[in-house]
């Protein structure tokens, strides 16, 4: 039996995740099944998850099962859990679209050119999808929640397996150079496989002469590319989004030839590293990922704020509009990025 406060309070899963006409059939039908068969899926949390959150871990839990180590299987499912739809939001990508060499790049809030502070946002999706339409609602909360004067910038980097890792990284880093301006605070911020993206990009640009971050903020971040990290075992059938099959698979996309090693930021040196902001949940798979950022941090001496929420789930902070776990997360953020900038 589903647990009874399930009964008619289906409207919340609707809101967030139902994908209306615009959206690929796949997924539609996807989230249609996951939708009925959450009602009879108990959450696995804590007492002291908020009602909304246990709804939405019972959402993903009935989705993770759906899940399949495909391109095209990956792209819907990050869509569906990475990359929720925000329907309340009228778009107008092209009224705020731009390109920085040749990437595209969408902004809210302060136009970039006339901003105090700039924010990027590096998104997640597992190296293999994400765009700004699933991203819109999570920069404009950003925007609005930093001040009138910031500006967050969405840069769209090619995704794998068309390009590979270290295409995906210079590109990122090339827009954040280009984007940034004397005298203007930079932050950035960064979701789950966007995590690696960012910190490599901030690991560069902290230890070169190009502009500096002032702080870095990671929302379960996948990180590993060697999968060392024992949670990605131990918390295997504990995460409600993810397998550590699957966060492995989705890295091993964007390698094309390179190894893994090579390509794992936790291997750097943060000696010159900006302040580290890091949130996930406590039984995430990429739990490790977080803790390991926290341990270089800690070992090369570079503030960080680290928190593993005790029952929260993957990139809480996108659904900040519609839960509590949400709503701290990017309170939060804020809070440290104004300490910081």
């Amino acid at each position: 039996m589903g647990d009874p406060s399930w009964q008619g309070q289906d409207r919340l899963l609707h809101a967030v995740l139902w994908t209306g006409s615009d959206r690929p059939s796949l997924l539609r039908t996807l989230v249609t099944k996951a939708l009925f068969a959450c009602r009879h899926v108990l959450p696995v949390s804590q007492d002291a998850c908020s009602a909304d959150a246990r709804k939405l871990r019972a959402f993903f839990a009935a989705l993770k099962h759906m899940c399949t180590e495909s391109v095209d299987g990956a792209r819907v499912a990050f869509l569906a859990i990475v990359c929720p739809p925000t329907p309340q939001f009228t778009y107008h990508l092209a009224a705020r679209h731009t390109t920085l060499l040749g990437l595209p790049v969408f902004w809210s809030g302060t136009p970039p050119n006339s901003c105090k502070l700039l924010v990027v946002y590096v998104h997640g999706g597992g190296f293999v999808s994400g765009d700004y339409s699933g991203y819109q609602g999570m920069c404009e909360d950003l925007g609005q929640a930093l001040g009138p004067d910031t500006c967050v910038l969405f840069p769209q980097y090619p995704l794998a397996p068309e390009v590979n890792w270290l295409r995906i990284v210079n590109k990122v880093t090339a827009s954040i150079t280009a984007a940034a301006k004397q005298d203007v605070p930079l932050a950035v911020f960064a979701d789950s496989a966007g995590g690696a993206i960012a910190l490599a990009s901030c690991l560069a640009l902290c230890a070169g002469n190009g502009p500096k971050p002032s702080a870095l903020c990671l929302f379960s971040p996948l990180l590993d590319a060697e999968g060392l990290g024992a949670s990605r075992v131990y918390n295997t059938t504990r995460d409600v989004c993810f397998t550590g099959d699957l966060v492995r698979w989705s890295f091993k996309q964007c390698l094309r030839g390179l190894q893994p090693a090579q390509v794992n930021p936790l291997n750097q040196s943060f000696r010159a590293m900006c302040p580290v902001f890091v949130r996930c949940s406590a039984d995430e798979v990429l739990l490790s990922d977080a803790e390991a950022v926290h341990r270089n941090c800690t070992r090369d001496g570079v503030h960080c704020d680290f928190l593993a929420h005790p029952c929260s789930f993957h990139t809480a902070v996108l659904f900040n509009r519609y839960c509590a776990e949400g709503r701290r997360e990017l309170e939060d953020s804020v809070q440290f990025v104004r300490k910081h900038v």
